[in-house]
């Protein structure tokens, strides 16, 4: 094979293949938010999480470990939308590293994700986001997500992960629009949903922003954040794997 078929033979390979190392990823990296280094301004670029206090018990406390949101509390970034960021409805990987430091509510609540608004609302107002299944000794997470025609696309309630109270976990939303598959990590364990009738080429619904903490005045759940990730590009089980691994930033 002549030298000029051979590398461009290459090339063709590794773009196909995608990113190969977290350095790679980070060409695709929208904004990440590091509380546990005591910043609510993201990077590469400055989104700024505003507060909103819910109910009562509202609270919110910058410590070494992470922010801890009280069931009263959430937090969002407006600039974090899909009209300045349509590709985002196309494919997308949102992680988060938190901790669950008390039992929640026999409840289902929202815990992070993209939201069509940003005031109190309900599961119609979610278009990308993480459910909390808070069972008394059986907690569990799962994904949920709302397509552009409508549809919906998550983890049934049955193949739920398992939640370890306590400990930190680091959760993922990966939603691949172009095979429409919806998967959802928790600390290597991992559940695929796939829409409808196999279809494909599917797109999210609109957002207004990305929000983590209360999703409406009726519940709400302690948790700690310490890190937030987002990615214009849905992971590979690989891909997740290594930026799992990797130390907070």
């Amino acid at each position: 094979m002549p030298v000029l078929r051979l590398v461009t033979t290459l090339l063709i390979f590794l773009c196909l293949e995608g990113p190969s190392s977290s350095a790679d990823l980070d060409r695709y990296l929208v904004a990440r938010w590091s509380p546990a280094a005591g910043s609510l301004e993201s990077k590469p670029d400055n989104f700024f999480l505003e507060e909103m206090d819910i109910g009562g018990a509202p609270g919110k406390a910058s410590e070494e470990n992470g922010l801890h949101l009280k069931p009263g509390k959430l937090l969002y970034s407006l600039n974090l939308n899909s009209q300045a960021h349509p590709d985002l409805r196309k494919a997308v990987t949102i992680v988060v590293r938190f901790r669950v430091p008390e039992p929640a509510s026999a409840k289902t609540h929202f815990l992070f994700g993209f939201r069509s608004q940003r005031k109190p609302g309900d599961w119609s107002d979610m278009t990308l986001a993480a459910r909390y299944e808070g069972d008394p000794g059986t907690p569990s997470m799962g994904a949920y997500s709302v397509l552009q025609d409508g549809g919906t696309l998550g983890t049934g309630p049955s193949r739920f992960i398992p939640v370890a109270e306590g400990e930190l976990l680091t959760a993922a939303i990966a939603f691949d629009g172009d095979d429409g598959l919806l998967t959802f990590w928790l600390n290597g364990q991992s559940v695929i949903t796939q829409a409808k009738g196999r279809k494909k080429n599917v797109k999210l619904a609109d957002f207004t922003n990305f929000s983590i903490g209360r999703l409406k005045a009726a519940t709400g759940m302690e948790a700690v954040f310490v890190e937030m990730q987002i990615f214009s590009v849905a992971f590979t089980p690989e891909w997740m794997a290594e930026i799992a691994a990797e130390p907070v930033r």
